[in-house]
């Protein structure tokens, strides 16, 4: 959650001077205290969310998020994103709007990736 609570106004501070974003986040991404300085756009970067899945869009496999801080934030879902539904190895119907959901993952170019999820 620091790291979304972190990187939110950062990109609205970006927007606000005209940085490209894409899927609602800019590719300029904070630097965090204890940690090496912001490694170039190209460089991936981690993320974990915890929230409910407000909307899913199975064709494109982007799910939205409402994180426990009320914000929204859009999730690509990949064939090699594991799902964790309640023990068991689930899948992307297993997601539906309304679930609770804690997302591990990555950050690069401004879009945020799915490595896993697990079903709360």
């Amino acid at each position: 959650m620091k790291i979304l609570t972190l990187l939110i106004p950062v990109l609205a501070a970006a927007a606000l001077h005209g940085a490209a974003a894409s899927n609602s986040f800019a590719a300029a991404q904070p630097a965090l205290a204890g940690t090496a300085a912001a490694a170039p756009d190209d460089a991936a970067h981690s993320f974990q969310v915890r929230g409910r899945i407000e909307s899913i869009d199975y064709a494109a496999n982007v799910m939205v998020v409402r994180t426990n801080n009320d914000g929204l934030v859009s999730i690509t879902i990949t064939p090699t994103t594991t799902i964790d539904s309640n023990g068991q190895v689930g899948g992307i119907s297993d997601l539906r709007p309304g679930t609770k959901v804690r997302v591990k993952g990555s950050v690069r170019d401004g879009v945020m990736t799915a490595v896993s999820i697990v079903i709360r």
